[in-house]
């Protein structure tokens, strides 16, 4: 009660509509993320994992509060839940899709909760999109040349075998049995979301099939690839055992030769006892034959091409 000793005093300040704003802070207390949009084919499960933090307070409860439109089967549910264990830690919970969830759109409003004497919270929506059923690789390749699904939006699923610059390889898990067909193609060009995928990576990717050939080198045979593609990781395993190439067959090179290898287009193969017989190239590439074509080679090294 000492005015005096509890008080300054100071120079007015006063406000009027010409003074700079203040304006309260808009960001929500409870910062929620969901993730990019969550893709898988009809009949199969996925999942997401979704986050949450307050930078002053403790996020410890998470939930579904809507889901639109409402499947008409199957459940989205949300599991695992992980409360935040202090002040600015993060909460997490899982978010489940059942394998019969129709295929279609939804949108899942996700809203995480503090633990303030008040409780505040914030939301963040989640999309699902459930795809069509996948077209195994075997299908798409074919047994011919090209694939007769060129120009056509799909989606198909497998395991990543390689990442090289902007694309990757994709190859049927279990595969066809059809010596014919090949069960590998290449997905390109990869957008940002799917940056880390590895090998042994099980992925869904939706996009269009495209047979492409450089601009620069249009006579040679083209590659079956994917387009405008989106990425979605849903599971890993261990790659498929590599095709192993030990010898080849003395084709003429066109049409046999090449339909020899255009059945492995793009899959994971091994050589057994490579010999290089060929400088490498601006891409790092280089000419290699098997052990069992020694007997093709001069004493120097070089192929010998002889007419059947």
């Amino acid at each position: 009660d000492d005015n005096a000793a509890d008080f300054t005093s100071g120079a007015p300040g006063p406000r009027n509509s010409a003074s700079p704003t203040n304006p309260c802070s808009t960001e929500p207390p409870v910062t929620v993320d969901c993730g990019d949009a969550l893709r898988t084919p009809v009949g199969e499960a996925a999942s997401r994992t979704v986050t949450a933090t307050d930078q002053n307070g403790t996020v410890v409860d998470i939930q579904i509060t809507d889901v639109t439109p409402q499947p008409s089967a199957g459940t989205i549910a949300l599991s695992d839940l992980m409360p935040a264990t202090s002040e600015g830690g993060t909460a997490s919970a899982n978010v489940n899709v059942d394998d019969g969830v129709p295929q279609g759109s939804y949108s899942i409003e996700i809203t995480a909760t503090n633990a303030d004497a008040e409780p505040q919270s914030g939301t963040c929506i989640l999309t699902l999109e459930v795809l069509p059923p996948p077209t195994p690789i075997y299908e798409l390749q074919g047994p011919g040349d090209t694939s007769s699904f060129d120009g056509q939006d799909v989606v198909t699923t497998g395991v990543v075998t390689v990442v090289v610059g902007n694309g990757l390889f994709l190859q049927d898990i279990e595969g066809d049995g059809d010596p014919a067909t090949s069960m590998s193609c290449r997905k390109s060009p990869l957008p940002n979301s799917a940056r880390q995928v590895a090998p042994g990576d099980v992925v869904v990717v939706d996009g269009t099939v495209d047979e492409f050939a450089p601009a620069s080198r249009p006579r040679d045979l083209t590659l079956t690839e994917l387009t405008d593609i989106t990425v979605t990781t849903v599971d890993e395993t261990d790659l498929p055992a590599p095709q192993v190439i030990s010898d080849r067959p003395d084709e003429v090179i066109s049409p046999a030769g090449i339909a020899e290898f255009e059945r492995l287009e793009g899959m994971y193969v091994a050589i057994d006892s490579p010999t290089v017989v060929g400088a490498t190239n601006s891409f790092g590439e280089f000419v290699t034959v098997a052990s069992g074509d020694a007997g093709n080679l001069g004493p120097g090294g070089n192929i010998i091409v002889r007419d059947l």
